[in-house]
């Protein structure tokens, strides 16, 4: 199974969502975070994992067709030994650390690597980075069954969002770090994606990454919090494609408020007059709320304990 996530625009911590998620995740086989961002990997040089073979031979082992059930994956990827004990092993697949390298791995081999990892039983993660126009790393957002949008809150983030969702052929979710302007509700009218979610901006949430999946110290957070959430969510939407998708829609569309004659127009970016979105507590994010999860209130100073 494969899902992507990805970014439109500046470095809003695709990297970092990836390595939570994929730690929130629960999967019945090994879950695989894989590096494809043809700007080169990070986790080398932040993580200090060393990046050989990892993707290179990833992509040399698509060439065969799809991956076998007893495929081995220290060939290619580093096990990161996780804080608690689950039937699934979490694995990560470091990419060059170079650009130029990066993207002559992906440019040849991403197709097959995107059809391989789809049909496998393992959950695979790919961390695509910030995608431009004919990337070669389109190919895994082309197929993937569920693509995640990683974005801040700007107003330049936001408008370029429903390009983005509109060219994804398959299940789509947004995560809006920081502040917005917009409701979540009001961002899934615009974009037209399954789900949004508004998590706060966190300091250092490379380094909370890590405690989340190694020693566990920090998932008293409300990024923790908030990140089981989406995964217990979109794991759920994976098991019945579009189901509980639609099910949540027609449920926002039964909720909409009346309209109001003469009133102001829905709040949706572009419009002049923006309505802010109301605060709801942490628990928003563990309870799974229908299509959206507001944004508990920014915790700029949350670190790990």
């Amino acid at each position: 199974m494969l899902v992507s996530l990805s970014s439109c625009r500046g470095a809003p911590g695709v990297s970092s969502w990836a390595l939570t998620l994929a730690t929130a995740w629960s999967h019945p086989h090994d879950r695989v975070l894989v590096e494809a961002d043809c700007s080169g990997g990070v986790f080398g040089g932040r993580y200090d994992v060393a990046i050989e073979p990892g993707s290179a031979e990833l992509v040399s082992q698509a060439r065969r067709g799809r991956f076998d059930a007893d495929l081995d994956l220290s060939r290619f990827a580093r096990h990161v030994r996780t804080s608690e004990s689950r039937d699934s092993e979490l694995w990560v697949v470091p990419s060059p650390l170079s650009s130029h390298e990066a993207l002559d791995v992906w440019r040849a081999m991403a197709a097959p690597a995107a059809e391989a990892m789809l049909h496998d039983d393992r959950l695979w993660l790919a961390d695509c980075g910030r995608v431009w126009h004919r990337s070669p790393v389109e190919a895994l957002l082309a197929i993937a069954p569920l693509s995640i949008v990683v974005s801040d809150g700007t107003m330049p983030s936001l408008l370029v969002l429903k390009a983005r969702i509109e060219s994804l052929p398959n299940q789509t979710a947004i995560i809006v770090v920081g502040d917005m302007q917009y409701t979540t509700d009001d961002l899934i009218e615009f974009t037209g994606a399954d789900y949004v979610w508004n998590v706060p901006h966190v300091k250092r949430l490379d380094s909370l990454a890590a405690e989340f999946a190694t020693s566990g110290r920090a998932r008293r957070s409300r990024t923790w919090r908030a990140a089981l959430g989406i995964a217990q969510t979109l794991a759920a939407e994976l098991q019945s494609p579009g189901q509980l998708a639609r099910s949540h829609r027609e449920a926002h569309e039964q909720t909409k408020a009346p309209a109001v004659v003469d009133g102001p127009p829905a709040a949706v970016p572009g419009d002049v007059g923006v309505a802010s979105a109301p605060a709801v507590g942490p628990e928003a994010a563990e309870t799974v709320e229908p299509k959206a999860v507001e944004a508990v209130e920014a915790d700029q100073t949350e670190v790990a304990s």
